[in-house]
């Protein structure tokens, strides 16, 4: 059997052309995202940004075409890093429990598309300075209702809340306590191998501060300075 050899091109036909033009741009626009046809299969994913993808933030735009659903925070925790010279924040490791040196990470909860998710790939070089994972975070929320004045038996089966009345609307408005869920996001996680030796010289990178919540129940946290 004759060994195979590549054709040559001025030999291919125009749409033999077209095919390979075709696979390399989706090669190329799908270098950093290896499990692009496993996140094709879904509409939507969870989103956790803790960086400058924030609301805000430089790079928020890279997220404007999906949907803010409000902040959350980590389960685990993490050391959090920030770039001196340019900002970029990186968070390493991933405890299963918080402990003084791994904190959770508070950030920002969004939908977002499989396009997106490659495009914030290639942006963050997925696999080489930071790997998207899928992480646990716990989201905070409230239940909203707004009933009109007299048919508040509908309210009776939802959890406990306030209710402000609008009389000049004839609406009542409901607010539950805040309730916290568990929630599976994709988050990007500094690679070690990539950023180890470079954090660890201590002149171009800084330990991002631990914030005290007030409210009870809440945690120690750390929060990536918009201003910064």
């Amino acid at each position: 059997m004759k060994p195979l050899t590549a054709v040559p091109f001025y030999l291919l036909s125009p749409e033999e052309i077209m095919d390979k033009a075709f696979n390399y741009y989706c090669r190329t626009k799908t270098r950093f995202t290896p499990d692009i046809a496993e996140l094709e299969e879904h509409m939507a994913h969870v989103f956790f940004a803790c960086d400058s993808l924030m609301t805000g933030c430089r790079n928020h735009n890279m997220l404007q075409d999906g949907k803010f659903k409000g902040r959350a925070f980590t389960l685990n925790g993490f050391k959090f890093y920030q770039k001196r010279t340019d900002g970029t924040a990186i968070p390493m490791g991933g405890k299963d429990k918080p402990d003084l040196n791994f904190t959770r990470i508070k950030g920002e909860v969004h939908l977002v598309s499989s396009l997106m998710l490659c495009q914030l790939d290639t942006m963050m070089q997925n696999g080489v300075q930071f790997r998207r994972k899928r992480v646990e975070i716990l989201y905070p929320y409230r239940e909203h209702e707004l009933v009109k004045i007299g048919d508040e038996e509908v309210l009776r089966d939802l959890p406990r809340g306030s209710i402000t009345t609008k009389p000049e609307q004839g609406l009542r408005h409901y607010v539950s306590d805040e309730r916290i869920v568990r929630l599976w996001a994709f988050m990007y996680v500094g690679v070690p191998n990539y950023w180890d030796d470079l954090i660890d010289a201590g002149f171009a990178f800084t330990q991002i501060p631990i914030k005290h919540s007030d409210k009870p129940g809440r945690y120690e946290y750390y929060q990536f300075n918009k201003r910064e």
